[in-house]
């Protein structure tokens, strides 16, 4: 029998960073939603998370195959300091539309059954290309909209 740690595994040039998706729009369907404390511990988010549902080219020529994901934060509660404090729930406005095809005369509550339900909902997602807080290039959702 071979010894397993007898290995020789050539890892030069291998990329180890994650891949970004041109600035686009993509249909991506909700693969999770979860309630989190926020980073701050002073409120919840509601965690979306976004998959592809088709292979993309990334900016740097990688295949990212159906499945990658992406998160989009909605605060569930406005900042102290917000200068609108409706805004978070504009946001969660346009969640709720772009998920269930509804409008501001017929978009439900969000409660836990909502939030439930999203899971599986396709929809558009309006993906930026933005620098992260270490300078790297990463993707941002900036709004999402109906799937046609």
């Amino acid at each position: 029998m071979q010894d397993p740690l007898n290995i020789n595994i050539a890892l030069e040039g291998v990329e180890t960073s994650i891949p970004v998706l041109p600035a686009q729009t993509y249909d991506m369907q909700i693969s999770a939603a979860t309630i989190e404390s926020n980073k701050n511990k002073d409120g919840h988010n509601l965690l979306v998370r976004l998959a592809t549902t088709s292979a993309i080219t990334s900016t740097d020529g990688r295949e990212v195959k159906p499945g990658f994901t992406l998160t989009s934060y909605y605060p569930l509660q406005a900042k102290d300091d917000a200068k609108d404090p409706e805004f978070y729930r504009t946001k969660l406005a346009e969640l709720l539309d772009a998920a269930f095809h509804t409008d501001k005369t017929n978009r439900p509550n969000l409660n836990r059954a909502t939030i439930d339900q999203l899971v599986g909902k396709v929809v558009r997602a309006n993906v930026k290309v933005e620098a992260k807080p270490d300078g790297a290039p990463g993707n941002n959702v900036a709004r999402l909209q109906k799937a046609i």
